[in-house]
């Protein structure tokens, strides 16, 4: 696809791909000349004010592209294409992976629950490795995921297939979700934004899919922000993640979880870039953008596939404010496949892999070769004065050291362009249709800013001996004689049995230790000190107002310290959001009340407020 080259030229440096039709996708160099000053009648192009910070540009790597990718006997050949950062590869900077199971998936899935423990290590098959080994060709490599379901038990439908999100569910849906990106994080992978839900109007398909509606993503959103953000995560939260065509039901999405949501996510299956992104952007401009999905469709038209990819996908929304361009699946095999029954059957990968592991390059990869070679790195976009030609769409990108510009004229012949960046002025010829990058355009150095979340991490600092009291003035305790026995504490100041240590175990979360040595533990739902760390409950910190805190374990679980039986929180409708269980238990002869309790909807129960006591 691209020639080796070996460049000894100045700066700066432009390679164009021409889309003509019958032309292969090739990016050659062409010459940049220096100019003294800008010459008349030449479209004229200024690069011009900073915008948002870019994550990058790839495709998704479902189970099935990792599936044929990891076992393919040309596997080092590919995933160098893939990753690596030199002219004849392709570069990718982001790629986008499944939770759960997909429409392409090698079969229906979802991750289970037993003993308190989700196992992911289906993802260490294949998914999990690949990932790996792209990160060692690109560090700057992003990654983001998207769940096409929840698992079936949560759902209304009792299906991976169609239905919604159970109100009942939301809390034990967030905290999978959160163990999910804590998995990929103890594998050393970041996971940079997670939309909640893959296409959440489409629930009518015959794979998995799930309606969820703005109320229910803002309910998720809400509690899975919380979870992220107290154990030390930044992982972007993302709603929408459709078509354009439904924007105004994006713009119902971000207004009812403005709050906590981090941005919207678009598909391009229905709809152009303009002017939903406009719309969006209007309604909420401090919001993040993703494009996360397109699939190429039947057989190639190469030039028609590269404008269109660029006009929808890549080149027009970064232009419009979004962060990221992704295609869909990354490589399937020559039928479309592999993917499950009922899956569409007329996809095309970003590359198809044949047999015997021989790659054939599909038109997409021009665009995102351009796409990726341009903002490759840390990297800010920068608008382009002048760029308003109905013929032209192009974007700048600012790196710490330079500049770089991917423009495509979509007019037939040749075109003289000029670019002026940092007050220089340079000339380039192309032919088109055509894509043109130039890369180490002269600039002052801009910092890149972060990519920030709406909601900050709150990173709680455990003191090196605590006691916790709650809001009724109990304490949580751990008897000396009966080192098992987990109880409430009336005691006016903390005693031994009062005091713990945190043993951290994660970033914002950590396992209690009591002064005897036990662990804080669970029994069905009743709390108790086990002696194995294994068997121990990691608490992640809700930082509440006036320095007061709720934990929450790693099983959806609060602990509370409240009297009485069983309780039920009790929202304004009249209904019950979650039947709030304690259990007793006996301890020296006297009943003790369990404090720890479930809610379905913690955030809506009244769980204690505990105050953390120095000791």
């Amino acid at each position: 696809l691209f020639r080796s080259l070996s460049m000894t030229a100045p700066q700066p440096r432009a390679w164009v791909s021409s889309l003509r039709a019958g032309h292969t996708p090739i990016a050659q160099p062409v010459e940049v000349r220096n100019l003294e000053a800008p010459l008349p009648d030449v479209l004229q192009l200024r690069l011009g004010d900073r915008g948002q910070t870019m994550l990058g540009f790839g495709a998704s790597l479902t189970e099935a592209s990792a599936q044929l990718i990891w076992t393919s006997p040309r596997r080092t050949e590919i995933l160098d294409f893939f990753f690596c950062t030199d002219l004849q590869s392709l570069g990718l900077s982001c790629l986008r992976l499944t939770i759960g199971s997909s429409d392409f998936s090698l079969s229906p899935y979802h991750y289970q629950e037993q003993n308190g423990v989700i196992d992911f290590r289906r993802e260490e098959v294949a998914v999990i490795p690949v990932v790996q080994a792209a990160l060692k060709r690109n560090p700057h490599l992003k990654v983001i995921a998207s769940p096409w379901s929840a698992p079936a038990h949560m759902k209304t439908s009792g299906s991976l297939v169609g239905g919604q999100l159970l109100e009942s569910a939301v809390c034990s849906y967030a905290n999978l979700l959160l163990q999910y990106v804590a998995f990929f994080q103890r594998h050393g992978i970041d996971i940079a934004a997670l939309t909640l839900q893959n296409e959440p109007h489409h629930g009518r398909a015959a794979y998995p899919c799930m309606v969820m509606k703005a109320q229910r993503a803002a309910e998720l959103a809400s509690v899975l922000v919380a979870l992220l953000r107290s154990s030390g995560l930044d992982t972007l939260v993302i709603v929408h993640d459709h078509n354009y065509d439904l924007h105004q039901e994006a713009i119902a999405a971000m207004d009812a979880s403005a709050h906590v949501a981090d941005g919207t996510a678009w598909h391009a299956y229905g709809g152009t870039p303009s002017p939903a992104l406009e719309a969006l952007r209007a309604a909420h401009p401090s919001k993040h953008i993703l494009f996360t999905e397109q699939t190429a469709h039947g057989k190639p038209n190469f030039a028609g596939d590269v404008a269109w990819s660029l006009q929808n996908c890549l080149l027009k929304p970064v232009v419009l404010g979004a962060c990221c361009g992704l295609q869909w699946n990354l490589a399937l095999d020559p039928s479309g496949g592999p993917r499950l029954h009922g899956g569409p059957g007329n996809c095309r990968g970003l590359v198809t892999l044949e047999a015997g592991g021989a790659m054939r390059l599909e038109p997409e990869c021009v665009g995102i070769w351009h796409m990726c070679r341009g903002s490759r790195g840390r990297t800010s976009f920068v608008g382009i004065d002048g760029s308003q030609h109905s013929s032209l769409v192009c974007a700048g990108f600012a790196h710490e050291s330079e500049a770089r510009a991917v423009i495509m004229w979509s007019e037939v012949g040749e075109k003289r362009i000029q670019i002026c960046s940092d007050g220089h002025w340079y000339e380039v010829d192309v032919t088109g249709p055509a894509v043109l990058t130039l890369e180490g355009l002269p600039t002052s150095i801009i910092p890149v800013p972060d990519i920030t979340p709406t909601v900050p991490r709150r990173l709680f600092a455990w003191p090196s001996r605590f006691a916790l009291r709650s809001e009724t003035g109990v304490w949580i305790a751990n008897h000396g004689d009966h080192k098992d026995c987990v109880y409430m504490s009336g005691a006016d100041a903390p005693s031994l049995w009062e005091q713990w240590t945190a043993v951290q175990l994660s970033a914002g979360a950590a396992v209690l230790r009591s002064a005897h040595g036990m662990f804080l533990g669970l029994t069905g739902e009743t709390c108790v000190a086990v002696a194995s760390l294994i068997d121990a409950l990691r608490f992640a910190v809700l930082e509440m107002p006036e320095g007061t805190i709720r934990l929450v374990c790693s099983r959806g679980i609060l602990m509370d310290a409240s009297d009485g039986g069983d309780l039920a929180g009790r929202r304004e409708d009249g209904k019950f959001s979650g039947v709030l269980k304690k259990a007793a238990r006996y301890w020296g002869g006297r009943q003790a009340s369990s404090v720890v309790v479930r809610g379905d909807d913690y955030m809506s129960c009244h769980c204690s407020l505990w105050s953390v006591i120095f000791c």
